[in-house]
């Protein structure tokens, strides 16, 4: 599958504790982004996969992932061999996985992105970063796609999310692309049509907005806080 620039992508996930968490919600959720104009989807869990993947238009991107948590491990999406297998059974077109340079419940990063090499189904692998270690690292693994999904949501990258000093993480992460021409996807904490727009500027290629689309919980929340310190 290739992948057109400026690609605006709509990540449509529910955390357990969460309403809209649960079987068939994603669906309606995928077919609602993709009536506002969606050009990709981003989906997670087993049971969510292969219903989002009948649904949606073969010409539009699927990002698949598995979530799982591991008391030996903070690393979580798609943390391992079997859940790679798994969504490359799905022929999910681009599997994402967790890239940081963190311990792992089980096999190494590089040894699941060899297993993807020789087992995939002309699909595209996924490297979800959170720092230019990271980056470098998944450039040298040969990803074909490499996202700054994890910055600010790992311990060492915390107090330093995306937007951080003018989106600086991106702006390297362009940077060292200019030597190995990946594709590049800006993911976590783009909330608004602006921040979606200057990362295209800055030489993101693609760009996954989630929890601003399509978790209501988190939406309401925000105008409730606001609004609460503002009194």
């Amino acid at each position: 599958m290739s992948l057109k620039n400026n690609l605006f992508i709509v990540s449509c996930q529910a955390l357990e504790n969460e309403p809209m968490y649960g079987p068939g919600v994603i669906e309606r959720m995928v077919k609602s982004v993709l009536l506002g104009g969606a050009q990709g989807i981003r989906i997670s869990q087993r049971e969510n996969i292969e219903p989002v993947l009948r649904i949606v238009p073969k010409d539009i991107p699927v990002i698949g992932i598995t979530k799982k948590m591991s008391k030996d491990s903070e690393v979580f999406i798609t943390p391992d061999l079997d859940d790679l297998k798994f969504l490359i059974e799905s022929k999910c077109p681009i599997i994402a996985i967790d890239a940081t340079l963190r311990k792992r419940p089980k096999e190494s990063l590089e040894d699941l992105v060899q297993y993807f090499k020789k087992n995939n189904h002309n699909q595209l692998l996924m490297a979800d970063c959170s720092s230019i270690e990271d980056v470098e690292n998944a450039f040298k693994l040969d990803f074909d796609i490499v996202s700054t999904t994890l910055r600010g949501y790992t311990k060492d990258t915390l107090n330093k999310p995306n937007s951080y000093n003018d989106f600086e993480f991106l702006k390297e992460v362009v940077e060292l692309n200019k030597k190995y021409k990946k594709y590049i996807i800006a993911e976590g904490g783009f909330n608004t049509p602006e921040m979606v727009q200057k990362a295209y500027k800055i030489g993101a290629n693609g760009v996954v907005v989630g929890s601003a689309i399509t978790r209501p919980t988190f939406i309401t929340k925000q105008f409730v806080d606001y609004l609460s310190n503002k009194k």
